[in-house]
């Protein structure tokens, strides 16, 4: 799941939540990624744990 949020001015950002099997294939997957490999972006890692889903 990826997205942005709608605010335009500076406190936009875009978040990506994904499943990854361990911490370190969860960083190689976000410096893979094109936007921050290119600098274009920043990118942080913050473990998540689901706590509700709908189906």
């Amino acid at each position: 799941m990826a997205g942005r949020t709608l605010n335009d001015d500076d406190t936009g950002f875009g978040i990506v939540i994904f499943e990854a099997e361990n911490e370190t294939s969860a960083k190689q997957f976000m410096k893979d990624d094109p936007a921050i490999s290119e600098g274009m972006m920043e990118g942080t890692l913050f473990p998540y744990r689901v706590a509700l889903m709908r189906e």
